[in-house]
């Protein structure tokens, strides 16, 4: 049997990708670096629990890390975002998804 963490580890992996390209708080971050093709480079849960009886729904809270290329022709200003996110994901139908989340912080590298 899958622990919690193994349950929601592609959804949460799928709203990371998404994340740098929807998410207010993460894009304004990623603007604020001279990189650009930003990416998922490493995605953990490093917290995951069920939170009913049920177990249909599991908060968890998980480090993502982003990296981008470096423009050459203009100064360094950090080229790897380090976010942390918290949320809950839902199953129904057997499928889970990230119903709802925030991004605890989000720093870059500088």
């Amino acid at each position: 049997m899958k622990t919690p963490a193994e349950i929601v580890e592609n959804p949460v992996y799928d709203l990371a990708t998404r994340l740098v390209d929807s998410d207010d708080t993460v894009t304004s971050r990623l603007a604020e670096t001279n990189a650009t093709g930003f990416g998922v480079d490493t995605c953990n849960v490093v917290e995951a629990a069920y939170s009913d009886a049920n177990r249909t729904e599991i908060k968890f809270k998980a480090v993502i890390e982003y990296t981008g290329d470096q423009d050459p022709d203009r100064p360094y200003s950090g080229d790897a975002l380090i976010t942390t996110v918290v949320g809950v994901a839902r199953c129904e139908d057997d499928d889970w998804d990230i119903v709802d989340y925030s991004v605890e912080s989000c720093e870059t590298n500088l």
